[in-house]
């Protein structure tokens, strides 16, 4: 997942010590927000056994087009699988699953329960209905696209208050 907004950019040229500041403060709240969405993916993932590593790049210096904060899935190969079958769904499940099998997880939903039942039976013989696709991504997102820009506009208030001491 990508959050990104539009950069905004003085007209004239900024002196160099002006956009230091300007860079570092702008860093520093980019790194608070990306800690407080990674938070959010580990409330998704809390009762998981097999858990993906969840890492930010952020992209905040002069030579790159616009800010950004980027977020993926990394560590263990099994894990990172697992949570992509889990977020974006599959076409196919070849599991059976017990009787009283419950989801850990539900759509859009950025947390996470207990669950119930475990596996029966895995061969690629079985074609039954895909997993449904929670759509975690989506739900951080759509929690964290409209503060962005406020996030974005105050550090660049606070950068400029630092500028002018």
């Amino acid at each position: 997942m990508t959050i990104f907004i539009k950069p905004i950019r003085p007209k004239k040229k900024i002196d160099p010590n002006v956009q230091r500041i300007y860079y570092s403060v702008m860093y520093a709240a980019m790194r608070d927000f990306a800690n407080k969405v990674i938070a959010d993916y580990y409330k998704i993932k809390r009762t998981w056994e097999n858990k993906p590593k969840h890492e930010s790049i952020i992209e905040c210096d002069p030579k790159y087009p616009a800010v950004a904060v980027m977020f993926g899935a990394t560590g263990d190969d099994q894990a990172v699988k697992e949570w992509n079958f889990v977020n974006e769904g599959t076409k196919v499940r070849r599991a059976i699953m017990s009787k009283d099998w419950v989801s850990k997880s539900g759509v859009k939903h950025i947390g996470s329960k207990r669950g119930k039942g475990h596996v029966v039976f895995i061969s690629k013989d079985i074609s039954l209905p895909g997993i449904e696709a929670r759509k975690f991504d989506e739900a951080i997102a759509e929690r964290w696209n409209p503060r962005w820009k406020n996030i974005v506009l105050k550090a660049m208030k606070a950068a400029k208050a630092q500028s002018q001491l």
